[in-house]
């Protein structure tokens, strides 16, 4: 089994481990004593993929709450021992434009100013 993560034009996979296609050694999380990875969900329904993520089995690492820094968010592990974090995106984020000041334009990404000093002659 696999699972293809897509990040912008780009993909991650994921997969099971296969000892038997590298003369028994295992490579899982589990074999090698944990991960230095933790994925980063940014989720507009958390509350449902955080039900969704430990009804398959993940494991709670951290609770699902509202943390000290201001976001709801926590970590699972799966059974194969990738670590998860899962994060409650805000309204701001899910609807940016309705959080706008009323008579800003908000720039287009190819229209942004920016401040280069460091081409600057002195």
């Amino acid at each position: 089994m696999h699972v293809e993560l897509k990040i912008l034009d780009s993909s991650i996979y994921l997969s099971d481990d296969f000892p038997e296609w590298k003369n028994g050694l295992k490579e899982d999380p589990k074999s090698l004593g944990g991960v230095s990875v933790t994925l980063n969900l940014d989720c507009v329904d958390g509350p449902a993929v955080w039900k969704k993520a430990v009804d398959a089995g993940a494991t709670v690492t951290m609770p699902y709450e509202k943390q000290f820094w201001g976001d709801v968010y926590g970590q699972v592990k799966d059974p194969y021992g990738h670590e998860w974090a899962i994060r409650q995106m805000t309204e701001a984020e899910i609807n940016p434009e309705a959080h706008c000041d009323a008579g800003a334009k908000r720039p287009k990404p190819d229209e942004a100013q920016v401040d280069d000093k460091s081409n600057s002659d002195k």
